[in-house]
This record gives C-alpha cells, sequence and structure tokens, in this order.
C-alpha cells in the first residue's frame, strides 16, 4: 500500500507565510505591517536587544515570546495568520 493512500481522508490545508513565522510574532508584538518587512528575522532580533534581552532562534527563546503575543492584535496585522488560524478551526 503506498502512504498517501493512508492519508487520503486527512484534511491538508496549504497556507502561505510571508517571509517567515516571524512575522506572525511581530504581528501579536504590534510591529505595524510585519508582512512586508524583508527580514522579519532580523527585526524581531533587533526588537528583542532593543529590550535589553538576548535573542537566538530557539524553542525557549520562543515559548517566551508566546507569552508575550496578542493573537487578537496578531490577526489584525497579519493575513496569513488569519488563515491559519481559520485552517486551524476547519480541522
Amino acid at each position: 500500500m503506498k502512504i498517501a493512500n493512508q492519508f487520503k481522508d486527512i484534511k491538508v490545508h496549504l497556507i502561505q507565510v510571508k517571509r517567515s513565522i516571524e512575522s506572525w510574532i511581530l504581528a501579536g508584538l504590534s510591529v505595524k505591517n510585519p508582512e512586508n518587512l524583508l527580514n522579519p528575522e532580523e527585526e524581531l532580533k533587533n526588537l528583542i536587544q532593543r529590550k535589553g534581552k538576548h535573542y537566538s532562534k530557539s524553542i525557549n527563546v520562543y515559548r517566551k515570546l508566546a507569552l508575550e503575543v496578542d493573537i487578537e492584535v496578531a490577526k489584525s496585522k497579519s493575513e496569513t495568520f488569519r488563515n491559519f488560524l481559520e485552517c486551524l478551526k476547519d480541522c
């Protein structure tokens, strides 16, 4: 049996993320037009460093950021994040 046949009843949604997941985080931190930034990861790093904190792309840093991200603000500032949440509701 082919692998594809085993998953034929699973819903699949494709979500376009503009630039990177970091643009979603920036949206939730109230950054203006996060999906239009050329390098959202660098912008996130700069934002964190301006707050006097150390940034490294790690699970621990992203866990801490998740506590600061306002989902409603992120939805209002990021179309792709809104689309992602809608797909989660459909699952």
